[in-house]
């Protein structure tokens, strides 16, 4: 049993924290699943895009592999984190094939923020010393499908304080 830090080793067992385990065979399968339904929208025998996608479950997919790559990589550098690496390949992978299929995941983090903005705002966040409203944090991104919107991102926007 690998530990994150060695001091794990000095409490009891019942209290040790033990990294958090990826599902590698998750992450697999659904690259899996992304490349077989790109290749079945490819056939020329096919209907349109629209008749063979669920939008809301392209949606959803995009949404919880964006929630995913937030997890595994370091705020600072931007790197995948050193216990994620292997599982991060997998998770990029997942990315190109949303890509390649016309999905464009929008994260709307430290965006300058408007009303005109197509976001829905849950919350706005006072904070000192700002000199514009921003995105302060994207709770879902924006998802679209060539183009068009298939999911509006819900965002907390900073705001001056009084």
């Amino acid at each position: 049993m690998k530990f994150k830090h060695i001091n794990q080793l000095q409490y009891p067992k019942e209290f040790r924290i033990l990294p958090m385990q990826m599902p590698y065979e998750a992450l697999k399968q659904l690259e899996e699943l992304l490349t077989n339904l790109s290749k079945s929208i490819h056939t020329d025998n096919n209907p349109s895009v629209d008749q063979v996608i669920n939008k809301d479950f392209l949606a959803e997919i995009s949404v919880g592999a964006w929630r995913l790559k937030k997890k595994m990589i370091d705020t600072k550098t931007g790197e995948p984190l050193n216990e994620m690496s292997r599982a991060y390949r997998h998770l990029e992978s997942v990315f190109i094939t949303l890509k390649n299929e016309g999905i464009e995941i929008q994260d709307h983090d430290g965006q300058s923020f408007d009303a005109g903005l197509s976001l829905k705002v849950l919350t706005y966040q006072p904070l000192p010393n700002i000199e514009k409203e921003y995105v302060y944090d994207t709770i879902k991104p924006s998802v679209y499908l060539n183009g068009e919107r298939i999911l509006m991102g819900e965002v907390i926007v900073a705001t001056f304080q009084k």
